[in-house]
């Protein structure tokens, strides 16, 4: 069914509600509908060309961030300092369900973002958290602008490990971890390994989704270090400092900038294509998300998106342009 006209405001308190519930309604058949918007009037004629209200229709969900930290699992965020993508659902000609990660892919066209060395040591080491893994107790740290790592291998055993090494980009999907020192059960190893014309391979042997070890480095697939949703980018440039990596993506694909429905330093814009909130379905959706304090960076959770809602506000702005919502959203703990 379609909402009856001029509900669009209760649709708030709708999404509101919807967001409360502790798990995802089935999306098949009876879903809600908002009905088309008006077109832009007086509100765009003023208005910048690329404000969020004001662009063209178009059938890709796309999303543009902006100072904004992502959670993606517990002690896994991304920091944003600007990302244009577009959210392609799996099955072609459905919408993008946000309650499922794994039904949607990002995929980045610009954008410039940060992974904290908490986050990555969350990653590394859920990576080698099975029993059966080829290295355990692995932990990441950071001295400078290099990666340290301290585990252990197995080799007739257990053996302890610690390497110090650079992590730079390899190529649009890939970084390398090229060890600049490492001992080996407490002893220093690379001049041995240099006078025994050994490589790293042919002490760890390491190959999973995320590393494998090939000569002397060890080789990390971005895509595959992070966790749902599958993320399809290229990086052009990657550096350590002393906040954690660094990461700038270009596919050569360039989105028009779209600029938020009111002024604001950190959000997130939703825009086209087709979305699902639970059972409320919308195409072409014009959506700025908020942090609820003003002047505070947003932290958007995508596995506790619902309760941030449940926790916010959400409104449709009153200018007579395409239905816009700003969604401001509650607080989420998150372990840095």
């Amino acid at each position: 069914m379609r909402w009856p006209a001029g509900i669009s405001c209760g649709l708030a308190g709708a999404i509101i509600a919807l967001a409360g519930c502790s798990s995802p309604p089935a999306a098949t058949t009876g879903q809600a509908e908002i009905p088309p918007p008006p077109p832009a009037t007086d509100y765009c004629a003023k208005a910048p060309v690329h404000a969020l209200s004001c662009i063209a229709a178009s059938d890709t969900l796309a999303v543009a961030l902006h100072n904004t930290t992502v959670g993606l699992a517990p002690a896994v965020a991304i920091d944003t300092e600007h990302l244009s993508a577009t959210l392609i659902p799996r099955t072609p000609g459905t919408p993008v369900v946000l309650d499922d990660l794994s039904q949607f892919v990002v995929r980045v066209h610009t954008g410039t973002v940060r992974l904290a060395t908490a986050t990555l040591a969350a990653l590394v080491e859920q990576r080698f958290a099975n029993d059966d893994a080829a290295i355990r107790r692995l932990r990441l740290s950071q001295r400078g602008d290099r990666i340290v790592l301290d585990g252990q291998f197995r080799r007739r055993g257990w053996v302890p490990f610690h390497l110090v090494g650079d992590l730079t980009r390899l190529d649009d999907t890939h970084l390398a971890l090229t060890p600049s020192r490492m001992s080996v059960d407490g002893q220093s190893a690379m001049a041995l390994m240099r006078a025994a014309h050994l490589a790293l391979a042919d002490i760890i042997t390491l190959d999973t989704p995320a590393f494998t070890v090939h000569g002397n480095r060890i080789i990390v697939d971005i895509t595959a270090l992070l966790p749902a949703p599958t993320i399809d980018l290229a990086i052009k440039h990657a550096d350590l400092d002393a906040d954690g990596l660094r990461l700038v993506f270009d596919d050569g694909q360039r989105l028009p900038e779209i600029l938020p429905a009111r002024p604001a330093d950190s959000y997130v814009l939703l825009h086209g294509g087709r979305l699902a909130i639970g059972p409320l379905h919308t195409d072409d959706p014009r959506i700025q998300l908020e942090a609820t304090a003003p002047g505070t960076e947003l932290a958007l959770s995508l596995p506790g998106y619902r309760r941030q809602l449940a926790k916010g506000t959400i409104e449709l702005m009153r200018q007579p342009a395409r239905a816009t919502f700003i969604a401001r959203l509650g607080a989420y703990e998150t372990t840095r």
